[in-house]
């Protein structure tokens, strides 16, 4: 079952410390899962999180370019605006009320390389004990370019976060993850992305490339701008391995060229694929044929399995019933 966060209250630090990193509901926060819509408003960081006159404070990496990796098993950092990167080194570990975010100037070496502000790409910690937490972030580079991403990697929960001026808000691949009760807006995109594509960037709110379970709920993905190229709300691929699960459930998605696309057959080892009670805006790519737009894209043999659930999904805007193209 997708799981659902816990409403409860916190209102010191110490307090949130004996809670073993469930995503809280802050003191005065009335925030409901699945039924409150995300926005810069309610999740990410902020300051005065836990104390009205607490702010966050600077915690550069290096020049604003380095990486911020401890070996520490459960290390926590609280209300700090990260200048550089960080990296999972060790079990257990969290980021709780922080904000990630770049230089102010592009640094001259990342030039084709992936630089991405919260990697959970390490076996340190993955797959086995608490999933890290990244709970009430903001991932916001203040300067911007074509190699920059949010989230990457896996076993990891990002709850109450925001994502945004990023190509990709969250890849995920291997380990399970949970996005849950998040914003994912703004994201970037760039005509020129020679030499990994020739139409430019292929942007992702959300991709899941396989080998793992994924519960994406609560969740609000709004990746709508003009489009001139590949841009995608949530995508589903086997790029690692097939994944071994799919929960899309009490969400929001808008825009892109369809927001939803699985794009899998079905495998001899089929995953559970789950599309239940979110709310889809119209694709706004124009595919042709006879549906040539849709909410949702995915192959027929998937659409049809006995493992797969679409159901109660509506349009954003309207309230009908969703189309489904298959892909």
């Amino acid at each position: 079952m997708s799981p659902r966060a816990e409403v409860w209250e916190v209102s010191t630090d110490a307090e949130y410390r004996t809670r073993r990193g469930r995503p809280p509901v802050f003191l005065g926060d009335r925030f409901e899962s699945g039924i409150t819509e995300p926005d810069t408003t309610n999740v990410g960081a902020r300051t005065g999180r836990f104390d009205p006159d607490e702010p966050l404070v600077d915690l550069v990496v290096g020049d604003g370019t380095g990486v911020l990796q401890s070996t520490v098993l459960g290390e926590e950092w609280h209300n700090r605006r990260i200048i550089g990167r960080w990296k999972r080194g060790a079990p257990g570990q969290k980021l709780v009320n922080c904000e990630l975010t770049t230089p102010e100037v592009k640094p001259p070496w990342t030039q084709g390389l992936d630089y991405v502000l919260i990697d959970c790409t390490s076996t340190q910690g993955a797959g086995t004990g608490e999933p890290t937490l990244l709970d009430h972030v903001t991932i916001n580079p203040r300067s911007r370019w074509v190699d920059l991403y949010g989230v990457k990697g896996g076993w990891f929960r990002l709850s109450r976060s925001r994502i945004t001026g990023t190509v990709d808000g969250f890849m995920t691949f291997r380990w399970d993850t949970w996005v849950i009760d998040s914003l994912i807006h703004g994201l970037v995109r760039y005509a020129d992305d020679t030499p990994r594509h020739v139409d430019g960037t292929h942007n992702d709110g959300g991709q899941d490339q396989g080998g793992n379970e994924v519960w994406i709920t609560g969740t609000k993905i709004d990746v709508e701008q003009p489009l001139n190229g590949s841009l995608l709300g949530v995508l589903v691929t086997a790029d690692y391995a097939v994944p071994k699960g799919f929960h899309l459930t009490d969400s929001w998605l808008l825009g892109g060229s369809v927001p939803v696309n699985y794009a899998l057959a079905a495998q001899p080892t089929q995953p559970v694929i789950e599309i239940v009670r979110n709310r889809i805006r119209l694709g706004q790519k124009d595919y042709g044929g006879a549906v040539p737009r849709a909410h949702v894209m995915i192959p027929s043999s998937s659409r049809t399995h006995a493992l797969t659930t679409i159901a109660d999904n509506v349009d954003y805007d309207t309230g009908a019933p969703i189309i489904i193209k298959n892909g």
